[in-house]
């Protein structure tokens, strides 16, 4: 496989062990499960909007810009998703920590700007990258609304 597209698989795979993570706080934390559940569900369709964008580069109409990004921050953050799965079974882990990581996973992958390194031809790409983008930032105001709701209400 390119590096590229090992590239995007991992980004694809970070997704999916985001969803594991808020499916985790779902079951942690009964009152906020369907809030929990709803971002799960939507880091599932984020990984596979990321595998068709696999497809894409592959079939050469999806160009990674030059020096976009490395493997090393990737993998980083996905032992940091480690971490914080592993944290999240912990027993005194409390709704405001998880709300915290959130937001904490949401703006960092706003941050990272990931989806701004490729270049699309085809129009449907496009509008995959910028719905990844809008997805990151409704998410992390989701996750920061709640936040401050707990924060205010405790």
């Amino acid at each position: 496989m390119e590096e590229k597209a090992v590239l995007l698989e991992a980004l694809a795979q970070n997704e999916e062990k985001i969803s594991r993570l808020y499916a985790e706080y779902a079951r942690r934390f009964p009152k906020h499960e369907n809030f929990w559940l709803n971002l799960s569900s939507d880091e599932i369709m984020h990984a596979g909007w990321i595998r068709g964008l696999g497809r894409s580069l592959e079939a050469g109409t999806l160009f990674l810009k030059r020096g976009s990004f490395r493997p090393e921050p990737i993998k980083a953050f996905g032992d940091y998703l480690d971490r914080a799965a592993a944290e999240s079974r912990q027993e005194n882990i409390t709704l405001k920590t998880a709300l915290a990581v959130a937001l904490d996973i949401e703006t960092a992958l706003i941050e990272r700007n990931w989806f701004k390194a490729f270049e699309a031809d085809r129009e449907k790409d496009k509008l995959i990258l910028e719905q990844m983008g809008e997805a990151l930032s409704k998410h992390r105001n989701m996750v920061a609304k709640v936040l401050r709701e707990e924060s205010e209400g405790n």
